[in-house]
């Protein structure tokens, strides 16, 4: 009887163990299988925030493509300034939470590459540097700017007699490198020259980088209509401080209302509407009021992805294929990148090497 309720005893272990080991099992398999969902399900919302990313580029392009036919100035009133229109989400059923974005114009930025060649140019970017938010000694924001023209321009004869930037002074450097010689290829190329320091092209300390107000892209002239305030602050060479950042504000003011519109073609338009402004002195023949190069900076979201698609395309406009009254427009696209955002798209400063 003993011997039989001893083995009764075991087997009643064995079984006891075998459930734990099933039940160890069984917990096992369920945490995989809830994994392999949870990863099934991020890889579905990936795939749909990418593919609302690109709906949303598409519908920012179909933007651009309207306003180039209804309108012929480009301003801060124009729709697709106040990208994306709820009411054309609306129209083609989606979730105003899948997809967002901002489209600016390049062309109200200063052209990076025209500092070498126009002294027009060269004067704004100049006063931007000594203008707030940036605040530069005069000296030293000549200095950066013969700086740029050095990298730019052909020759190896520096501008600058107290601040050379010529290949001698880049060939003396640490890690030393060739002054360019050419053209800028991209923005953070800037980065290289000599007076620039990283706390300055970036944003910091709540300061915006100086690389929000240039652009590689735009040619030879800033557009009025959208320039950003410290721009426009920075176009009157006969106006500073507290002044020029009033005549900012009065443009900025008068330019975005959608009432104003019509009276923004000639790139002189203030000079009628702001009469107090008759006089001021601008770069007249560096300014204009239309655009043909804009960044998107669009996103798609699904779930807790999201996905992102930055840029840069211009629009241009030829006799169209089955109307000859009417012209299709044609973007070609400049640059393009998709998450992860390039190290030239970050915001904060690192570092802060001196010249």
């Amino acid at each position: 009887m003993k011997s039989f309720e001893t083995a009764r005893g075991a087997v009643l272990v064995f079984v006891l163990l075998v459930i734990a080991m099933l039940s160890a099992v069984m917990v096992e398999t369920l945490n995989r299988l809830s994994a392999d969902s949870v990863l099934a399900s991020n890889r579905v919302n990936r795939a749909q925030a990418r593919e609302n990313a690109e709906t949303a580029l598409v519908l920012a392009l179909r933007t651009l493509a309207e306003d180039r036919y209804e309108t012929a100035n480009d301003t801060l009133s124009d729709d697709w300034n106040s990208f994306p229109d709820p009411d054309m989400l609306q129209s083609f059923d989606i979730n105003t939470a899948d997809i967002g974005g901002t489209i600016t114009d390049e062309g109200g930025l200063i052209p990076l590459n025209d500092i070498a060649t126009s002294e027009e140019i060269a004067g704004v970017f100049i006063r931007l540097l000594t203008n707030t938010p940036f605040s530069l000694q005069q000296e030293k924001a000549e200095n950066l700017c013969d700086a740029i023209r050095d990298w730019v321009d052909g020759n190896d004869d520096p501008r600058s007699e107290t601040s050379p930037a010529e290949d001698n002074f880049y060939q003396s450097r640490e890690l030393p490198y060739h002054c360019k010689n050419g053209t800028f290829d991209a923005l953070d190329e800037l980065l290289l020259v000599r007076g620039m320091t990283a706390a300055l092209y970036f944003d910091h300390n709540g300061r915006p980088g100086l690389q929000r107000y240039l652009t590689i892209h735009s040619k030879g002239k800033i557009n009025i209509n959208t320039a950003p305030l410290p721009v426009l602050a920075a176009l009157p060479s006969d106006m500073e401080g507290l002044r020029a950042e009033e005549f900012a504000q009065d443009i900025d003011a008068f330019r975005r209302s959608k009432l104003n519109k019509d009276q923004l073609d000639d790139t002189g338009w203030f000079r009628e509407e702001l009469t107090r402004y008759a006089d001021v002195e601008l770069p007249d023949a560096s300014l204009t009021t239309t655009a043909d190069i804009f960044r998107l900076r669009v996103f798609g979201t699904s779930g807790t992805a999201k996905a992102g698609i930055n840029v840069v395309v211009q629009r241009t406009a030829k006799p169209s294929s089955t109307d000859e009254d009417k012209k299709d427009v044609v973007f070609t696209i400049l640059e393009r990148w998709v998450d992860p955002i390039p190290k030239s798209l970050q915001t904060s400063a690192t570092s802060d090497e001196t010249s």
